[in-house]
C-alpha cells in the first residue's frame, strides 16, 4: 500500500487460526504489517475494478507533489482508453464513466490543456448522458481557468442536452453548456 505506515489485513471467521503469512518485502522498517480478526460481515468478498481505479490514487498524489506531466503520463493511456471502450460500445460502468469523468476534468485543471476538458465532454456526449448538476458545475469551473478551448463539443453537447428534456434540470444545465460555450468562443473566463 503506497504511502501507508500500517498495512492491516482482515480475515473473516477462522481464517486467521489457519492462515499461514509470509512478508515477501519490507520496504521501510517503520510501516508494521497487523493481521486482526475481522468484526465486520463480509458482503462482497471480490470487487471488479477497472485499471482508472488503481492508478487514480497514484496520479492524485502526483498532482499534489506538483508533478502533473507525470499524473497525466499516469492518466493518459486509461482517460484515453475508456473513452474507446465507450465509442466502440464496450461495457463501461457509470462509475468508471464518472471516475474518467472526474479525472479528465482534473487534468485538464493542472494542465492547462483542452485535450482533457474535451476526453470529460466526450465521455458524456458519447452516451447521449446528460450530465448533473454537479458535473455541469465541475465543467464550468474548469473551463473558466483554461486558455483556449475548442467550442464545437460543447456546442454539439449543448444542444444533445437541450434536445434530451423538457425538464427544468435539463434546461438548466442547457443554459450553463450554452453560457460556456459563449464564454469560451468569447475567450473570457
Amino acid at each position: 500500500m503506497i504511502g501507508a505506515d500500517t498495512f492491516q489485513i482482515f480475515l473473516a471467521n477462522d481464517a486467521l487460526d489457519s492462515a499461514t503469512m509470509k512478508v515477501v518485502e519490507v520496504v521501510t522498517e517503520a510501516a508494521s504489517t497487523v493481521v486482526k480478526r475481522s468484526t465486520a460481515v463480509l458482503l462482497d468478498e471480490t470487487r471488479a475494478t477497472h485499471d482508472l481505479d488503481m492508478v487514480a490514487s497514484v496520479a492524485e498524489c502526483a498532482i499534489k507533489a506538483g508533478q502533473p506531466e507525470e499524473a497525466e503520463q499516469i492518466l493518459a493511456k486509461h482517460l484515453r482508453g475508456v473513452l474507446a471502450d465507450i465509442r466502440g460500445y464496450r461495457q463501461t460502468t457509470t462509475a468508471v464513466r464518472d471516475k474518467a469523468f472526474k479525472y479528465s476534468l482534473r487534468l485538464a485543471e493542472v494542465t492547462r490543456k483542452a485535450e482533457w476538458f474535451d476526453l470529460a465532454v466526450d465521455l458524456l456526449y458519447i452516451q447521449a448522458i446528460v450530465c448533473s448538476e454537479e458535473q455541469a458545475e465541475a465543467l464550468m469551473r474548469v473551463q473558466k481557468q483554461m486558455d483556449k478551448l475548442e467550442t464545437h463539443r460543447l456546442e454539439q453537447y449543448a444542444l444533445l442536452v437541450r434536445k434530451k428534456g423538457s425538464s427544468i434540470n435539463h434546461q438548466r444545465i442547457a443554459s450553463l453548456l450554452e453560457e460556456m460555450t459563449r464564454a469560451a468562443a468569447r475567450g473570457r473566463r
